[in-house]
């Protein structure tokens, strides 16, 4: 009997001593497997974003942001089309001063000798018009002349200077008004790499200017894999950027008949926007101020218009409800419509350094300039912020 029992005891030591050297091993693997991402906030959620001191608005947790020239301006964004999927992407804005900045995460624990691949997704826009933020009937596009180039980097040695001659950079790129993916590979030299984005405008800087990131990626290829040193930027059917690509455009609004008063409302439809009504009806001759004014809201739209809300153009007795045509004697009023039901969608309104880490913090950005088929129109950038 003790025999017996001595055997097994032995047998369960060895079966021990065996496995857990193998646990361990595989466990690496899984770390290091290719197809792992190996990013925190890779799809830039909005339940982990955080504020520091030195940046307006907020950071993606596990994330910094880097900046020569202006403050950055930094958001979680959750509208579209300038999120490539669900929920939110990475918004850094600004303008009137001259901008190269990005963001930059360190990742621990890689092998070193191993390629690894980081991809992210980028939109870029650029506009000089305060006034309609390039904004027209077929909706938002930019003014490319100010050429925003964009590229991803990772230095193998898991330093943290955008500026260091360790990083191994992507080709400069264009992805005006779409998304379009930047890669690059490189192999690690040691067991932390950093990647980085990059965004650079020409000078003079546009009044405004934007860069959305969204869909990020940092995996592990297998022995052999990739291109080691420059992968290049590609779109997303691998093929490269495309310079200058056609302009995405968002909802367009249909005006719609004067009211049997003479007046001009609208009822807000899905995809509607503060500005992409405005812009629809200016043929009417309304300006920003009377169209605000009429509607109650002073120097500011509100944050939130919902679907089946009744937006006034122009005032009763201003058109002749029969053929449309505006009548000379119109009258003013500044009395607002109450909101409809239905559903809404709110918003809230540099040397080279990095700024933040990963803490929590939550909450939404102001959605681009210029037309945003969310139900409101943004604020305006402030000069040098």
């Amino acid at each position: 009997m003790r025999a017996t029992l001595r055997l097994i005891l032995l047998s369960v030591i060895i079966v021990f001593t065996v496995t857990i050297p193998s646990f361990w091993d595989s466990s690496v693997q899984v770390v290091q497997a290719q197809g792992t991402n190996l990013l925190q906030s890779p799809q830039f959620t909005g339940g982990n974003w955080y504020t520091i001191e030195g940046v307006d608005g907020q950071v993606p947790g596990g994330w910094v942001l880097w900046a020569n020239g202006q403050k950055p301006a930094s958001d979680y964004n959750q509208f579209l089309p300038y999120t490539r999927s669900a929920p939110g992407s990475w918004e850094m804005r600004g303008g009137y001063v001259a901008w190269t900045g990005g963001g930059y995460q360190q990742v621990n624990g890689v092998t070193p000798g191993v390629t690894y691949r980081f991809t992210i997704y980028a939109f870029a826009w650029t506009c000089n018009d305060i006034q309609y933020s390039c904004t027209d009937e077929n909706g938002r596009k930019s003014d490319r002349s100010f050429n925003s180039r964009i590229k991803v980097g990772i230095d193998p040695t898991g330093g943290t200077d955008p500026n260091s001659p360790n990083i191994v950079w992507s080709p400069l790129g264009e992805s005006y008004d779409t998304f379009s993916a930047f890669t690059v590979d490189a192999i690690a030299t040691n067991t932390t790499i950093t990647v980085f984005t990059y965004n650079t405008v020409s000078e003079p800087p546009p009044a405004l200017r934007q860069v959305f990131w969204d869909d990020a990626s940092l995996v592990a290829l297998g022995e052999g894999e990739g291109n080691p040193g420059n992968a290049g930027a590609t779109g997303d059917n691998g093929s490269d950027v495309v310079l200058n690509a056609p302009a995405q455009t968002v909802h367009f609004v249909q005006p719609q008949a004067a009211q049997p008063d003479g007046s001009v409302v609208h009822t807000v439809v899905e995809g509607d926007t503060v500005n992409s009504i405005y812009v629809a009806y200016r043929y009417l001759g309304i300006t920003r101020e009377s169209f605000y004014e009429l509607n109650g809201w002073g120097d500011e739209p509100p944050s939130v218009i919902f679907v089946g809300e009744q937006i006034r153009i122009l005032p009763p007795g201003s058109v002749d409800p029969t053929t449309g045509q505006l009548l000379t004697n119109r009258t003013t009023t500044n009395t607002s419509i109450g909101t409809g039901t239905g559903t809404g969608t709110s918003t809230t309104t540099d040397t080279a350094t990095g700024i933040g880490s990963g803490s929590t913090d939550t909450g939404t950005t102001a959605p681009p300039s210029g037309e945003v088929p969310s139900g409101e129109e943004p604020a305006m950038i402030e000069k040098g912020g």
